[in-house]
């Protein structure tokens, strides 16, 4: 450390640290510091690239199941209750792909297209988004018409549209959504199949989800 123009007297002080975002990076031609050069604290000494440190799922939904995340080609767990991806060796092998790297910074920022599949599959109930209600986290509810259970006529399958006070509110959890639709199961363990029509709209006015 003398030889190099340092006097230091043994103690590591905070102006004789150099911070680096990662263990090892790659020095381009306008890394400044050279070997004996004082360098005033505070001050830049270069420049490293960026490196990915998150993926977010945009608009994206937390699952009570454990989910597979593909994205660029490389494939990561996604845990339940998570939309975000921190994994050190999976963001390095997608800043690798040649996908990535030709992507620009606005591009990057943008987003890129990815999958979603559940490891384990689910029986689901396929309904508008706008018949649950109530949602906190992956819950929610429905309210289910059947039978002698009819709000009105004029309902289209699989919807309920005129206003009415029947029907049972069953509590779902909520898997996944897609297009206006969102796809949920029943919390007390009844069959998806069971539950053939929905309420929306004016019927479900004065429910409780609970």
């Amino acid at each position: 450390m003398t030889d190099s123009g340092n006097s230091s007297d043994g103690n590591l002080l905070v102006a004789d640290t150099l911070w680096i975002p990662a263990a090892s990076v790659a020095v381009g031609n306008n890394w400044q510091a050279t070997v004996g050069t004082p360098v005033s604290a505070a001050s830049p000494v270069g420049e490293v690239p960026g490196s990915l440190v998150k993926l977010a799922v945009k608009n994206g939904q937390p699952s009570d199941h454990d989910r597979q995340l593909t994205a660029l080609g490389q494939t990561t767990t996604l845990p339940a209750g998570q939309t975000e991806v921190a994994d050190a060796a999976f963001l390095a092998q997608v800043a690798a792909t040649p996908d990535f790297q030709s992507m620009d910074e606005n591009a990057r920022a943008a987003g890129f297209d990815a999958t979603l599949t559940l490891q384990e599959p689910v029986t689901v109930l396929r309904v508008p988004a706008g018949a649950v209600f109530g949602i906190r986290n992956t819950s929610g509810c429905v309210v289910a018409l059947g039978g002698g259970d009819k709000a009105g006529a004029g309902a289209s399958s699989g919807s309920e549209r005129k206003t009415g006070t029947s029907g049972r509110v069953v509590k779902v959890t909520i898997v996944g959504s897609e297009l206006g639709v969102s796809l949920v199961t029943p919390a007390d363990g009844a069959e998806p199949s069971s539950i053939a029509t929905v309420a929306i709209g004016s019927a479900l006015s004065g429910r409780s989800c609970r």
